[in-house]
This record gives structure tokens, C-alpha cells and sequence, in this order.
């Protein structure tokens, strides 16, 4: 017989009110949890992909979200993590062997360097990565300590963060 856990769920509430991330009733009852999702909007493009953008929960959701007219996603292809630990070898395997010709990769977090997943996650993804693929962070910068009571720019960088991700995406794409 199967181990039976709890579902412990942690996320803003915005996302738990967010109609775009409504699911249908079916797949509670006859689908799975899958570790890692990729985007909708960036799917269906695996021959002309060169950059992977991996990401977790609300940024992820961000991502999605300010796609618009002006990115060209046949290029690129979101793929979000639900569950990091353990590291999802397999599928980050599976994931990467779709996508052939893929030239490079950013981790996406809104959290500072030096507290968000990317210490934990970026020596897995370097390993699991092809040699030719390169890896890089976009994010905040470290910071050296949270503060009590003092309100950090992480708060209100999510914008920011996303408006920089896609000016370096849509540079890359009118400069090739």
C-alpha cells in the first residue's frame, strides 16, 4: 500500500484566487502531482527552443502572466519546479532531452541570491545541464540580512525582475 502524506500547501493568497491557476475537478481525481510543469504558453516549440527558464510558484506565475505580443516564446520555454527536494533527476533528464537545441539557462527567483532555491538547486542543474549549456541567475542581489521591521526592496522587485528577464530575452532575440 502506497504511504499516505499529508498536502501541506504554501502560497500567497493571491495565488490561491488566481483564475488562471483554477484546475478542473478531474484532474484532482484522476490526474497526478507532477514535480515539474512547464508553461503552457511556452510549449509545443522543442526543435527551436535555446533557452530554458526554470522557476518555482508565484515567479513562475509571474512569468507567465507578462507574456505578451512582444516575446517571441517559440524561443524559450518556462518550466516550473512544484517540488525541489528531493532534485527531480529523472525529470529535469526527460525535460532537457526534449529540448536539443537549448544553448542556455536562467534560474528565476524574486528572493535575494543568497536566500531563495538557488543555492540549493544551482549545482543540480549544473549537473544535469549539457556542458554546452550555460546557466545563469536572474534575480535580486545578496543581501546580508533580513532586517526586523525594515521593509526590503525584495518586496517590490518582482517587477522589476520580470521587465529585466524580458528586455535580455527580446535583445537576444532581434540581435540573432
Amino acid at each position: 500500500m502506497d504511504e499516505v502524506r499529508p498536502l501541506v500547501l504554501m502560497t500567497p493568497k493571491s495565488l490561491l484566487r488566481n483564475k488562471s491557476l483554477a484546475d478542473s475537478n478531474e484532474s484532482f481525481t484522476d490526474g497526478r502531482f507532477h514535480r515539474i510543469v512547464g508553461d503552457p504558453k511556452t510549449l509545443g516549440n522543442e526543435d527551436e527552443v535555446e533557452k530554458l527558464v526554470f522557476c518555482t510558484g508565484k515567479m513562475a506565475i509571474d512569468l507567465h502572466e507578462s507574456i505578451d505580443d512582444t516575446v517571441d516564446t517559440k524561443k524559450i520555454h518556462i518550466v516550473r519546479f512544484e517540488e525541489l527536494y528531493p532534485y527531480p533527476h529523472k525529470t529535469v533528464n526527460t525535460i532537457l532531452n526534449k529540448y536539443k537545441n537549448v544553448t542556455s539557462a536562467v534560474w528565476v527567483q524574486e528572493e535575494p541570491k543568497n536566500m531563495g532555491a538557488w543555492n540549493y538547486i544551482d549545482p543540480y542543474l549544473r549537473e544535469s545541464l549539457p556542458d554546452h549549456v550555460t546557466l545563469d541567475y536572474v534575480g535580486v542581489v545578496a543581501v546580508q540580512v533580513h532586517l526586523k521591521g525594515i521593509r526590503t526592496s525584495t518586496n517590490t522587485n518582482n517587477s522589476g525582475l520580470l521587465i529585466q528577464h524580458w528586455v535580455e530575452m527580446k535583445g537576444e532575440q532581434n540581435s540573432g
